[in-house]
């Protein structure tokens, strides 16, 4: 076999297969879904299988019995993920039958959903080819009917995750034969045991919670209706001030208001789906602003879970620009503004060696 430069084969499963462009630095993160969270024994076997590559590390394994699911979460640099990403798809495959439990259960499949993710944005092209061979193995390996999401295909429709989650495993025998539901790889027939999956590569999703001074959850649900109703109705209203800007900028954000128990305060969590798109330091202040309007401040920020270095990094730029903007380049200054000014501790402290992506691996800020 010729192989490129930039390029290399390995052996994945016994077998040999091209990696494009491979490079130690680069990480890339997997946020897998399989259709068990009952069974620890079943977990366990598929997350032992992924940490047994070399230098991958799992960041998350989070199940779920109401839904019997488990999100797992992990990376390393390319060939890694690779052949981690297909060791899970093969433990998983071995040990869920969907025959037993897929007509109840709200997946595709049994590896129902397998996201790749940049640490950094400059890669999502390489991480779009990565999905895609990604998913062209497990068609080939698995006999399975593999569709694209996200920056992985061209569809527009597929784009949008949305698009899958109005079906689940019991539809799919009747859509597969429908024009628009042929896979993108793997056999256009029903696979009763394996379902499909859905592969594809996105930005890391951001769960930002805001805390108001408020107990009326209602008026925080107003607040974000009115925002989310102008994005299911396409408003994208012209002009620059404020208020319009923030129409523009919040319609893009998907928003769910809940009360804390036994506090008088009411959360409002923010799911960012692009941080390029709606960074966190225009998002915070657009809701502030907005709040301000009702009559309510907001009294802390808290992020849930993870993030990307870049986006606090990002964040951290935009607060130095407006205060000395000429300096020697500091990525954890940046970082430490942005916790700062966005009061990301101000609720629980922000573990930054936790939180932060970036440091579950053995590299530093140069990437970001």
């Amino acid at each position: 076999m010729t192989v490129g430069v930039g390029k290399s084969i390995t052996k994945i499963c016994g077998k040999d297969v091209l990696i494009a462009d491979p490079d130690a630095k680069t990480i890339i993160i997997v946020s897998a879904y399989m259709a068990e969270g009952c069974d620890p024994g079943k977990i366990d076997l598929v997350a032992r299988e992924i940490e047994a590559v070399p230098d991958t590390v799992i960041i998350s394994i989070d199940p779920n019995r109401k839904y019997n699911r488990t999100n797992l979460i992990w990376g390393g640099p390319p060939e890694a993920v690779l052949e981690s990403a297909l060791r899970f798809a093969s433990a998983a495959l071995s040990n869920i039958d969907m025959r037993q439990a897929g007509a109840e259960s709200a997946l595709f499949g049994a590896i129902d959903l397998v996201s790749f993710l940049p640490l950094h944005s400059r890669e999502m092209p390489r991480v779009v080819k990565l999905s895609k061979q990604y998913a062209r193995e497990i068609a080939r390996q698995f006999d399975l009917p593999v569709y694209l999401f996200g920056f992985s295909t061209r569809a527009a429709q597929k784009k949008n995750l949305n698009f899958f989650r109005q079906y689940a495993y019991r539809d799919l025998s009747e859509l597969i034969d429908k024009p628009r539901w042929k896979p993108d790889y793997g056999p256009r027939q029903w696979q009763a045991a394996s379902g499909a999956c859905i592969v594809g590569a996105r930005y890391y999703h951001i769960n930002l919670a805001l805390y108001f001074d408020t107990e009326e959850v209602d008026l925080i649900n107003q607040l974000s209706e009115h925002y989310q109703t102008q994005a299911r109705n396409g408003v994208n209203p012209p002009g620059a001030d404020a208020h319009q800007q923030a129409l523009r900028l919040l319609g893009r954000v998907k928003m769910a208001a809940d009360k804390l128990p036994d506090e008088k305060i009411v959360r409002l969590i923010c799911n960012i789906s692009d941080y390029l798109d709606t960074p966190l330091a225009p998002v915070i202040k657009a809701i502030r602003e907005e709040a301000r309007k009702l009559g309510i401040e907001v009294v802390g920020c808290e992020i849930l879970g993870y993030l990307p270095a870049e986006a606090l990094v990002n964040a951290g730029r935009r607060f130095l620009a407006e205060s000395a903007p000429r300096f020697r380049e500091d990525k954890l200054r940046y970082i430490t503004l942005a916790l700062q000014n966005l009061q990301l501790s101000s609720i629980m402290p922000f573990d930054l060696n936790r939180q932060v992506l970036d440091y579950h691996f053995e590299i530093d800020l140069d990437h970001v």
